[in-house]
């Protein structure tokens, strides 16, 4: 008997992602995110998988290592899709929105759980014109989390 890959969702909305895990054979361990409607909707369609609706910076990674009771290292894939407004060549692509700087909030818990592999889903707009600065500061970010190996898609 094979076990199922695990995996947590940052920025789990209504479970999107999750869906694509659950077809690939994962189990979804928890969705965490800020909008309650998501979360409802998320708990709607994975009901035995817990739905957090808490704003991300306020969750220690001490109380998801507890809460599904797995030790650093443990689990096999992080995913985080933070918010893109602020990115997005749909909007004003405004670099001061608060919420870009929540990708930091995925790199504490990437340094925190020590996933085997973790996968931050976001907008062409990152990368390109006035938001390419903070690009490269995530970028580095990711980097100082002493993963080795990254692919841009």
């Amino acid at each position: 008997m094979s076990i199922r890959p695990s995996v947590i969702s940052l920025f789990s909305g209504a479970g999107g992602s999750a869906l694509g895990y659950r077809l690939g054979g994962f189990n979804e361990l928890l969705g965490i995110d800020i909008d309650q409607t998501a979360c409802n909707t998320f708990q709607h369609n994975f009901p035995l998988t817990p739905a957090w609706n808490r704003d991300i910076s306020s969750v220690e990674v001490s109380e998801i290592l507890q809460y599904i009771d797995i030790d650093v290292g443990q689990l096999d894939v992080l995913d985080s899709s933070p918010p893109c407004v602020g990115f997005s060549i749909c909007g004003r692509r405004n670099i001061r929105d608060k919420r870009n700087d929540l990708f930091l909030e995925t790199a504490r818990f990437i340094e925190g759980l020590r996933p085997k592999v973790f996968l931050i889903e976001n907008v062409p707009g990152l990368i390109t014109g006035k938001m390419k600065g903070k690009f490269n500061q995530i970028f580095t970010r990711l980097q100082s989390t002493g993963y080795k190996q990254f692919h841009l898609l």
